[in-house]
């Protein structure tokens, strides 16, 4: 299994809950069902400076698309978004290796369906896409039946998110929040 991040839409959505995602507890969730998994999270800017937040635990590994600075109607605009190294990474990996299901972390309605789209079009073999999103901020096209594009969304717990009100070193067990809706996957 491929597990890919978003990591700019995941914390841009826990951050205005004022949580964040465990990313050891997930990735720990995953790997017990799935023992050959790979984790990538992707982000915008330089690693030493990267805006999403302490380093990643193993093991994720994370990927930086460089920020640019460019002028749009006469004003300078911070450009930074990693969608396009995303399906890069991605489109590179399914060829180069016999992955069968991709588990996408997103909110992000056009870069999971440019992302599924891609796969099903692209690859000679089959190869199943998840969706697990923050439930408050998931678009409308990761839910909908109709697209046909997912072999599943999924809705990330609130027993992997953390409440940033607690210390910067990382909650206890007891400190996370309680409410279980995550939902059971498969795939692998």
């Amino acid at each position: 299994m491929l597990v890919i991040q978003d990591s700019e839409n995941i914390a841009k959505t826990t951050g205005k809950m004022q949580l964040r995602l465990d990313q050891e507890l997930l990735a720990s969730a995953i790997h017990n069902r799935c023992k050959e998994s790979r984790f990538l999270a992707f982000a915008s800017g330089e690693e030493q400076n990267h805006p999403i937040g302490g380093p990643y635990p193993e093991p994720w590994e994370l990927k930086f698309n460089q920020i640019e600075i460019v002028p749009k109607m006469g004003e300078l605009q911070r450009r930074g978004n990693s969608d396009n190294l995303i399906l890069f990474t991605v489109g590179n990996m399914i060829r180069q290796s016999n992955v069968d299901t991709i588990l996408l972390l997103t909110g992000d309605g056009d870069l999971a369906c440019d992302l599924s789209w891609f796969v099903k079009q692209a690859c000679p073999k089959p190869i199943s896409v998840l969706a697990l999103s923050v439930p408050s901020s998931t678009s409308h096209r990761l839910t909908s039946r109709r697209s046909g594009l997912f072999a599943g969304h999924f809705n990330i717990g609130h027993d992997f998110l953390v409440h940033e009100l607690f210390s910067n070193q990382g909650p206890s067990l007891t400190e996370r929040t309680g409410n279980r809706w995550r939902q059971q996957w498969c795939g692998c």
